[in-house]
């Protein structure tokens, strides 16, 4: 507020560490023009039956976008009732939603998007990722639905989110003020470890090796996207990759705002969304994902850190300190207590050796003082990382002491490693206990 000059210096730089996102009112002949239309068609298809709110919607999407999804035949019958009505309702009271407040700074309201480089939160609602969900449904901004409503399986999706958002609000009238947030995390020269002389040891480890357990199905922790430095992956193309990220996305449709809110994701970036709520059951990966249903086993808020791999791995040094930067920035999040959920980050499509980059997030998280949760999907490539991590435990190695072992074990070819890696370190531990047995005597 313009008496607090703490507020004055923080709306500063929050303006100049964001971008403005153009929201529809503001092109304001093209906004009533699009009132004047809506009027007409509530009056039209809001007090209808179902068959003829869907021409209605069809209609609207002909007078937004000049065609109609193909999809739209796949969504519920019951989102074209009331979720329907309350998207319409919202979008019309979207420039009240995000109005500035009396007082704040000019700017200070509005929709304000992240800057590469920039570490900024963008604070946002329920309500508001609503409107921007129901305004990016019916092609108001760049990103869209459009296009991945040609997909049946990812429409059915989409469409449970709204319908899941109006049961909440009529659960809980104050559903729609949960807050939520967008944290742009950016790892600067003073704060990155010296990976080299750590002296933390390895945190707890908790690991999940059925083939049907995800990192989504870890309820309370802290989940890890496998990012594409783009947020969302493949999507919202029809024939995206459905492979992890895209799977979260699906399942957490309020993700999706990022896709228009995260521009790329640098070199010593990551990037936290927190009161996120999962809607989605499914089942299936890549070709083979299909909608099954309301997710309703729980409604724990949620928190996403978004963090890419390098493609191909780590071949040297360099590389390596890359990708422990990029672990270490996300993994000292503010996780609200909770481990991190994690798995193969890096070594699908983008060529990981698994059993590398699970000690890279073993080191990171001792340096970050957090517990992890691994998911193998029942995959052997992680064969023996319990017994390794406990053999670290067991003989308080250092995170030092495996960055130092892990640095003779980079390139490519090397799939089984814990092995050379307990022996490195192991070896590299007797010959400092006997150093100081020398010195001593």
């Amino acid at each position: 507020y313009l008496n607090n000059s703490s507020t004055r210096t923080y709306l500063t730089f929050f303006m100049e560490h964001t971008t403005r996102v153009t929201l529809p009112w503001e092109i304001e002949t093209n906004w009533n023009e699009f009132i004047r239309f809506l009027n007409s068609w509530k009056e039209k298809y809001l007090s209808q039956e179902i068959n003829i709110r869907k021409v209605g919607v069809e209609e609207l999407f002909k007078y937004r976008i000049n065609m109609v999804p193909r999809g739209l035949n796949d969504l519920p019958p019951v989102f074209f009732q009331e979720p329907l009505t309350m998207m319409i309702n919202k979008i019309e009271e979207g420039p009240t939603i995000f109005k500035e407040r009396e007082g704040e700074v000019e700017g200070g309201g509005g929709l304000r998007a992240t800057k590469t480089g920039s570490p900024t939160t963008i604070h946002l609602t329920k309500e508001k990722t609503f409107v921007i969900m129901s305004l990016s449904f019916f092609g108001f901004f760049s990103f869209s639905f459009t296009e991945l409503l040609r997909n049946s399986e990812y429409t059915q999706c989409v469409g449970n989110y709204f319908v899941r958002m109006y049961k909440e609000t009529e659960k809980d009238k104050n559903w729609m003020q949960k807050p939520m947030k967008i944290e742009r995390r950016v790892l600067t020269d003073d704060k990155i470890p010296d990976w080299e002389n750590s002296t933390k040891t390895l945190t707890q480890l908790q690991l999940f090796d059925n083939s049907k357990i995800g990192i989504e199905d870890l309820r309370d922790s802290c989940q890890v996207n496998f990012a594409d430095p783009y947020p969302g992956g493949t999507l919202p193309s029809s024939h995206g990759d459905i492979v992890q990220e895209e799977i979260l996305f699906l399942v957490y449709p309020e993700l999706f705002i990022t896709c228009l809110l995260v521009p790329p994701i640098d070199t010593r970036e990551a990037i936290l969304v927190a009161g996120l709520t999962r809607t989605n059951k499914y089942k299936g990966y890549q070709s083979s994902f299909s909608y099954q249903g309301d997710f309703t086993t729980d409604s724990n808020e949620i928190s996403i850190l978004h963090m890419d791999a390098l493609p191909g791995g780590e071949r040297d040094v360099r590389t390596l300190h890359r990708e422990l930067n990029k672990a270490y920035i996300a993994f000292t999040a503010d996780t609200q207590g909770k481990p991190i959920s994690t798995g193969h980050w890096g070594c699908g499509a983008f060529g990981g050796n698994h059993q590398r980059k699970a000690i890279i997030q073993l080191i990171v998280a001792a340096e970050a003082g957090v517990d992890l949760q691994y998911t193998t999907h029942g995959t052997k490539h992680v064969n023996g990382l319990r017994e390794f991590h406990c053999k670290m435990v067991e003989n308080k190695i250092t995170a030092g002491a495996i960055y130092k072992a892990l640095t003779k074990r980079l390139g490519w070819g090397r799939h089984q490693i814990f092995d050379d890696i307990e022996q490195e370190v192991l070896k590299l531990k007797v010959d400092g206990d006997n150093e100081d047995i020398a010195t001593s005597e």
